[in-house]
């Protein structure tokens, strides 16, 4: 329940984006280390 709250959830379209073990690049997976180290940080 609380993933489907938009006060909590982000949304992110890649363009172009296939699956992620082939699709994401350095600059996406850096991306989305600083996101998830953001989220942590209370």
């Amino acid at each position: 329940a609380a993933a489907a709250d938009p006060s909590s959830t982000d949304l992110w379209i890649e363009a172009g984006f296939g699956h992620a073990e082939n699709a994401a690049d350095e600059h996406l997976l850096a991306r989305i280390a600083h996101w998830a180290a953001a989220a942590r940080t209370p």
